[in-house]
């Protein structure tokens, strides 16, 4: 008897053993989490200057999108990075077509407002672009149509969601994209409001990357019908959307297969956000809150498509993410379904996915259910993912504290800190990996610049800088070329 009891126990540990081994998770490679912490502009958004004069900047002075563009030529012909746009309102009915190393700088978001006319094209156009941007402007849709023989403006925002394939086509002409980023690196949005588009608020094309978009308000769309329209569309690589805000879209989608390694960290979507179709994978959606409001479909029998707050395809004709997605650590509220909060355990897990695309499903006779779209399939590593990691928030201001800064970045010979106060205090230089490269202690000066030879210890890469003085401690992403 006792035999017996013992050989059950066995059989029952082995089997509890199986059933363990059988859930191991994976472990997500290294490769993986040093390309979501190296994703957006490489070395970081430009800091601004604290003054606006002759020397650094064009002031634009006719208040229209000639004004802005012969700006930005006059500024090209003189070799200066900025562009500073008075709080005024600007007629925009052409587009504006921004050059390598100038940014576009408004004195308020607020002030600076932009009221867009165009049609067709893009309103401000990236094009085979680098190390530019755009800072502290309202972009706002003001789209002419004829109705009764008469010449109307829409200035009201465009809310309503999208209810199938023409109910929400409104301006049927117009194919214009708010921000346009084509064949670009390294190019950003920084505090941004992007208000009542046309065809897209904004396009990042395939073969665009490491591009950020940043603090950035998009608000309502006019064209939310089929065949992509009404889309915060991420179509490249290695970009980057953060500490943004979005809203009445057709969908925030990640899409095509040039689509990899995107991340898409501590926003908030009152809308879903949609691994549309055939993206490269490896996208991270990190730290978001996701909320669809009550009046999205499918809630109040009110028919078109059904909105879940993280989702895979979109239908048959969709096919699957090309490699696995990532989503950690959301709060997915789903109010179009009575509040139902998807992906609970978010905040201990890491999915994966998504698992089958609506064709396969079909194909294989199963039910596509966007709720079980997304397995539990990798271990949190040590050093966590982007959330979690030595870069996080690292912007090129290095901290919060105006009275240090560090430069230049990429770095040539030398690292140069420039201080108010006294450094007192050491520094340690970290790869991505999280080894320790370079360190130096008890480093005194007082106030002034003082200079770090540091480069001849470091091989071309991404670093994080980290420099203890007294009770501060400052950060800062940094490449070595």
């Amino acid at each position: 008897m006792k035999l017996s009891i013992i050989k059950l126990l066995l059989v029952s540990i082995i089997l509890f053993s199986a059933s363990i081994f059988s859930q191991t998770l994976e472990k997500i490679p290294s490769t993986t989490i040093d390309s979501w912490i190296a994703s957006g502009v490489e070395g970081g958004i430009l800091s601004l200057p604290t003054v606006f004069n002759n020397t650094n900047a064009i002031t634009v002075t006719n208040y229209s999108s000639k004004g802005i563009n012969d700006a930005i030529e006059k500024a090209d012909q003189q070799k200066k990075t900025w562009i500073f746009l008075p709080n005024r309102e600007y007629e925009l009915t052409t587009s504006i077509k921004m050059k390598s190393a100038i940014s576009l700088v408004g004195e308020s978001r607020e002030g600076v407002k932009c009221y867009n006319q165009l049609k067709t094209g893009s309103t401000f156009s990236f094009f085979k672009n680098e190390n530019s941007g755009i800072y502290n402007i309202s972009i706002i849709g003001k789209f002419s149509y004829e109705e009764a023989g008469e010449t109307k403006y829409h200035t009201k925002p465009q809310y309503n969601w999208n209810l199938g394939i023409s109910e929400n086509h409104e301006l049927v002409d117009n194919t214009n994209n708010s921000v346009f980023i084509k064949t670009s690196k390294n190019c950003w949005i920084k505090n941004v409001l992007i208000k009542n588009s046309g065809l897209h608020p904004i396009r990042i094309s395939g073969d665009s990357n490491h591009c950020t978009i940043e603090k950035t308000e998009v608000d309502g769309v006019f064209n939310k019908s089929g065949g992509a329209q009404g889309y915060f569309f991420i179509l490249g690589a290695h970009n980057l959307i953060t500490e943004c805000k979005v809203t009445h879209l057709r969908h925030f989608s990640i899409q095509g297969s040039q689509a990899e390694f995107n991340v898409v960290y501590n926003n908030d979507f009152l809308q879903e956000v949609s691994f549309h179709s055939g993206d490269g994978g490896n996208n991270l959606i990190e730290n978001n809150r996701i909320t669809l409001p009550a009046d999205m479909p499918p809630a109040n029998g009110r028919g078109g498509p059904s909105y879940y707050a993280i989702m895979g395809t979109w239908s048959t004709q969709h096919i699957n993410s090309l490699k696995d997605n990532f989503l950690f650590n959301n709060r997915c509220v789903q109010n179009n379904r009575g509040g139902a909060i998807l992906f609970e355990s978010q905040n201990k897990n890491v999915f994966s996915g998504p698992i089958l695309s609506e064709k396969e499903a079909k194909d294989k006779g199963l039910e596509y259910d966007h709720t079980k779209n997304f397995e539990v399939k990798y271990e949190l590593p040590r050093m966590g993912l982007y959330a979690n990691s030595k870069t996080l928030s690292i912007e090129n201001s290095i901290t919060k504290d105006n009275d240090i800064q560090i430069f230049p970045n990429p770095i040539s010979n030398e690292l140069h800190i420039k201080h108010k106060g006294i450094i007192n205090g050491d520094f340690k230089v970290y790869d991505l990996k999280g080894s320790l490269v370079l360190s130096k202690k008890n480093i005194n000066s007082f106030k002034g610049i003082f200079s770090l030879n540091i480069v001849d210890s470091l091989t071309k890469g991404i670093y994080v800088f980290i420099m203890n003085n007294d009770s501060q401690q400052i950060v800062k992403k940094i490449i070595k070329l």
